[in-house]
């Protein structure tokens, strides 16, 4: 149920993607405003790290039962403007209170809903937890390819105003589900567990670094850890962070320049990337028993890269389709690992905030790249564009295995072992 609640959620909020635009549109008469509820709508995530780890610490203290009642006042607040919409009178400025209201209720229950299931895998030995969160992105990547197909067959056939109430009712069910969750627990405890010894398995290791001890906190303490704190001593927790946020950044490249190429390419590219990300899914759960997750996490993004290149100097459709395919199969199974790097290196409420700061640095990098996607675009061309910034993704996945080599060979010289014969085992 905590996946399917995940799916249909994610199924939702790509329906009021294409939706919320058109209907701001309409009210108003000006594009203008339909960036201002965009704007809104991600300004709660990325300011999360300055005020949302308190409230995320109580949703997570209530597991599944708070996060369900999460999700139904989401539905709630996004019941508005479907009713609004439907008897003419609803005002501007209601889409952007909405937006910002389901910003904060999504900041707050995307993260939790990602951990909850990553606390209930630890119970199916080591890796479960990552292995679970790559089936939970393959099933977000499901939602991402019908959701917006869904939403143009409702605008197409009803209007903007009946794909509105699709996506409240998402949220509706996705809280009953979260509800079912909680109920069909009977009675056993859903949620984080006390912190645990690290766990090995065979061929692996579970180290990113040397990890200090995650002690409990004592019965009164009630600071919350930071972003920054996940970090500390777990160099390819950033090292993988670096990663990702280079190419969610520049992720304007292909979502923006392919189309630019022709809507013919953009079909192309988008299907087959879409049809070998949910292929590479099986590959990416396997991600977390991977020896060394941080260049996995490195070498997904370098075929991502290098996907962008090859479009910009082949933009053809066997071009764009390798690109496509390779893209595809390749930044899934990245994502997962540096997922995987999160999972192993921390527990409880330790591993809630780094998945909370994953959340941040994916919508803060591709927020930025959107943001100066167009101006650059405009400066270089599309083919320009997808060869630059493909390079330069390439270019910082590169640097991210320099750098994790080098922190290896520095650990194995310090390592004490290192007289009896033995290697490090880099994470």
């Amino acid at each position: 149920m905590l996946q399917a609640a995940s799916f249909v959620d994610q199924f939702g909020w790509r329906v009021a993607q294409i939706a919320l635009p058109i209907v701001a549109i309409r009210v108003s008469g000006t594009v203008a405003i339909a960036g201002v509820v965009g704007a809104a709508t991600g300004v709660p995530s990325l300011t999360s790290p300055w005020w949302a780890h308190r409230p995320r610490r109580w949703v997570a203290a209530g597991q599944a039962r708070r996060l369900a009642a999460v999700y139904l006042a989401c539905g709630a607040v996004s019941a508005m403007l479907p009713l609004t919409a439907a008897t003419h009178t609803m005002p501007p400025a209601l889409l952007a209170v909405v937006g910002c209201a389901t910003g904060v209720l999504g900041t707050l229950a995307a993260p939790t809903h990602s951990a909850l299931i990553a606390d209930l895998a630890d119970r199916t030995g080591p890796n479960g937890a990552a292995r679970m969160l790559a089936w939970q992105d393959g099933g977000q990547r499901t939602a991402m390819m019908l959701g917006p197909v869904t939403a143009a067959l409702l605008i197409g056939a009803y209007g903007p105003t009946v794909a509105l109430a699709a996506d409240s009712a998402s949220y509706f069910l996705a809280g009953l589900l979260m509800t079912g969750a909680a109920s069909g627990a009977s009675g056993e405890e859903v949620g984080p567990q006390p912190p645990q010894p690290p766990r090995a398995s065979r061929g692996t290791s579970n180290k990113s670094g040397p990890q200090p001890p995650q002690p409990p906190q004592a019965p009164g303490d009630t600071s919350a850890p930071r972003i920054r704190d996940t970090m500390a001593g777990h160099p390819d927790i950033a090292l993988g962070w670096l990663v990702r946020g280079a190419g969610c950044f520049g992720w304007f490249a292909f979502s923006l320049g392919i189309p630019m190429l022709g809507t013919g390419l953009a079909a192309v590219a988008l299907t087959v990337y879409g049809a070998a990300g949910l292929l590479a899914t099986p590959v990416a759960a396997r991600a977390g028993q991977a020896r060394r997750p941080a260049r996995v996490a490195a070498f997904g993004w370098l075929g991502g890269g290098t996907a962008f290149v090859l479009i910009g100097a082949v933009p053809t459709p066997v071009g764009v389709t390798i690109a496509g395919a390779v893209a595809g199969l390749s930044v899934p199974v990245g994502n997962a690992a540096v997922t995987a790097l999160l999972t192993r290196a921390h527990t409880g409420e330790m591993r809630r905030t780094a998945l909370a700061g994953q959340q941040t640095v994916v919508n803060a990098a591709s927020t930025a790249g959107l943001a100066v996607g167009a101006t650059v675009l405009g400066a270089l061309g599309a083919r320009t564009t997808l060869v630059v910034v493909g390079t330069a993704i390439a270019g910082v996945a590169a640097f991210a295995v320099f750098v994790r080599a080098a922190i290896a060979a520095r650990q194995g010289r310090d390592s004490p072992h290192r007289s009896c014969g033995r290697r490090s085992m880099p994470g």
